[in-house]
């Protein structure tokens, strides 16, 4: 890239439509599931930067939220965070 290259649209993390379960690498479909438990969840670190970024919650409203709904369906959780909006 020379030195008059303009960069659109830079990363700046994922959303929460991008954290969803059944997008992860370890969800095996509608039938088995994720195959880590809650507490190995790989996508935890993103959910709370992108509740942080998107609601503005502080860390600790975003971790106890990501902790309370771990296992819970999206739809629910969508709804769940339209009520904090």
């Amino acid at each position: 890239m020379g030195a008059n290259t303009k960069i659109y649209n830079k990363f700046e993390g994922y959303t929460i439509a991008n954290c969803r379960c059944t997008l992860c690498q370890h969800y095996k479909g509608k039938r088995r599931g994720c195959t880590l438990s809650h507490s190995e969840c790989c996508c935890t670190e993103e959910k709370i930067g992108a509740l942080m970024r998107e609601y503005g919650l502080e860390q600790e409203d975003a971790e106890r939220f990501v902790a309370e709904n771990r296992g819970v369906a999206d739809k629910v959780i969508s709804t769940a965070l339209l009520a904090l909006a």
